[in-house]
This record gives C-alpha cells, sequence and structure tokens, in this order.
C-alpha cells in the first residue's frame, strides 16, 4: 500500500489508519478525515503492511488495534463502527489484544 504522498507522511498516514475494509476488487482505507478506494484485495494490503499495529479479524476487515474502543469475542468497535470478529481469525485477535 503506497499513499500518494511523501514517504516522510507514510508513518503518520498510517497511524491515522483506522481500517481498512474489503469491497470485491476494492479496499476501502478509513481514516478518521476521509475515506480512500485503492484497487487491491485485502489480502495484498495485508501483505504490504509489515506493522504489528494491524491485524486481521475477518475476512473483509483488517483494523489498527490502537483504534478499537472497546472489544467482545466477537466484535470489535472503532470510531462507531461495529467490525465482526470472524472465528477464523478470533484465535489471532485474542493473542493480540
Amino acid at each position: 500500500f503506497t499513499p500518494k504522498q511523501k514517504p516522510a507522511c507514510f508513518a503518520t498516514f498510517m497511524s491515522t489508519i483506522l481500517f481498512f475494509k474489503s469491497d470485491d476488487v476494492y479496499v476501502e482505507i478509513y481514516t478518521k478525515e476521509k475515506m480512500y478506494v485503492e484497487r487491491a484485495t485485502l489480502k495484498e494490503i495485508e501483505k504490504r503492511i509489515l506493522s504489528p499495529d494491524f491485524i486481521r479479524v475477518h475476512r473483509s476487515y483488517f483494523i489498527n488495534k490502537n483504534h478499537v474502543k472497546s472489544r467482545t469475542t466477537s466484535q470489535v468497535i472503532i470510531g462507531n463502527t461495529v467490525i465482526p470478529v470472524s472465528r477464523t481469525f478470533s484465535s489471532a485477535f485474542k493473542e493480540n489484544f
């Protein structure tokens, strides 16, 4: 994932990302201020982001754990968005929290 910004701004930009949401061949990138769309799969985005701050919680969601407001075993809340945690990714989710 390479935003159209200077490399010095990249780390700052990454910290503002709340979560990624898959939508077929597009990925929606949610920040506090704006939503971006990237033509890629969530798996491709996940491979490019090596930060331990991001974890996959569902086949359609890749989240920044620093922005989690609350969590249960089956969902997380980031901002005003409720994101499901699937059984497939629940063990990795538990390890990271």
